[in-house]
């Protein structure tokens, strides 16, 4: 019904909540799907000297959201303590133009691992940051053959080899390192077993409390699945270990640890999306009526960061970056705003956009935390 309202006062549109249900088809989906495909494919480019070695700086991740029970044969979900149906968005995000060049839709209980590979948004020169999810060394391989670069963790008990063929002894070098009270070091190696591969190998500290607390984590899951820790696990416990084929000249280890660290910028997206549009909180409807509100909202979200882009660019000429989550927030506050301006034309967002920008740069700035490494530290950091 809510809808049959808004048309009749804001479009002086009559509508019955019935026409507009029978709506909601696959077609519409399709449609939907369609428009999203458009906006994707239209990257905002803009000179930035922000890794400039890279055309794109793009994250790759996922995020997971509860949907009611009677989505469950489409989305399911892991069943037991969690939902029964749950939806999960493949996202990659681009940090040097603020612009999504992949989104996708599928269960919650999907393996991000068959979102590594077959990735033709990669494309030459770009770097990949990805988590732990997506750690594939033929996900790397495809990188690596488009002529592309990234940067990833390396999972607990991965094989490393010398120029030799031999296994490094990880205990060893972890000794040394406290000996001579070294925080990291590198080492080119080869990485894995089967599709094994060349790379800068770097191996990293952690603190003690990082150390315990997984090694506390690791025990009570074993102790609920009736199994020993190995003592392998015990050592990789107190190290972070990335992979990368960027060059050293590019980029030094301590700046592809910086780099990687970046990755909770796209924890910033998915919190904006739950908070603000609200990706989460599906009631009890009809299949194609939930995909509809979905690429809806990935839509508008493609809409309005295109405006983030372009306020962010002209402020960063200024040495000041805008913040996405209060972007978010005012763009919620003018709703109503912008939705005039898109179906009114160019007058009416010409109009709001200016009045956006005039709101910037005392109301978006991104704050700076202290004793923190903030964004903008590490994007405006020497290239070595």
């Amino acid at each position: 019904m809510g809808h049959a309202i808004d048309l009749k006062l804001n479009r002086d549109i009559d509508i019955k909540k019935q026409s507009i249900h029978e709506k909601f088809t696959d077609k519409a989906v399709d449609f939907l799907k369609a428009l999203l495909s458009v906006q994707l494919s239209k990257k905002f480019t803009s000179p930035s000297k922000f890794l400039d070695m890279f055309p794109s700086v793009i994250i790759h991740d996922s995020t997971r959201f509860g949907l009611p029970e009677s989505f469950m044969e489409h989305y399911a979900g892991y069943g037991g303590r969690g939902a029964p149906a749950g939806g999960k968005i493949q996202f990659a995000y681009d940090l040097k133009s603020h612009q999504v060049c992949h989104a996708t839709l599928g269960s919650s209980c999907s393996n991000d691992l068959t979102d590594c590979k077959g990735n033709e948004w990669i494309t030459e020169g770009s770097l990949v940051l990805r988590d732990l999810g997506y750690y594939s060394h033929e996900g790397f391989k495809e990188i690596m053959n488009k002529r592309a670069f990234f940067i990833s963790k390396a999972k607990p008990k991965t094989a490393l080899f010398d120029i030799h063929g031999k296994r490094i002894d990880l205990p060893k070098i972890i000794r040394t390192m406290k000996k001579h009270g070294l925080k990291a070091v590198e080492k080119d190696l080869t990485v894995g077993l089967e599709g094994s591969f060349r790379a800068r190998v770097i191996i990293a500290l952690v603190p003690d409390e990082v150390k315990n607390k997984r090694l506390k984590a690791v025990a009570y899951k074993a102790s609920n699945r009736n199994y020993t820790v190995q003592k392998e696990y015990k050592t990789w416990a107190g190290i972070n270990v990335f992979v990368t084929n960027v060059k050293d000249e590019w980029l030094s280890f301590e700046k592809v640890m910086d780099i990687y660290r970046l990755r909770w910028q796209v924890e910033l997206v998915f919190k904006t999306w739950k908070s603000y549009y609200k990706i989460d909180r599906y009631k009890t409807m009809r299949k194609e009526r939930m995909e509809c509100y979905l690429f809806a909202t990935l839509l508008l979200v493609l809409l309005q960061w295109k405006i983030f882009s372009w306020l962010n660019h002209n402020s960063m000429k200024k040495g000041l970056p805008l913040s996405l989550h209060k972007f978010t927030m005012l763009m919620v506050r003018l709703r109503s705003t912008f939705n005039e301006a898109v179906v009114r034309g160019k007058v009416k967002m010409e109009n709001l956009l200016e009045y956006v920008k005039s709101l910037s740069e005392t109301y978006l700035l991104k704050e700076s935390k202290l004793r923190k490494t903030s964004f903008i530290d590490i994007i405006t950091m020497p290239k070595c």
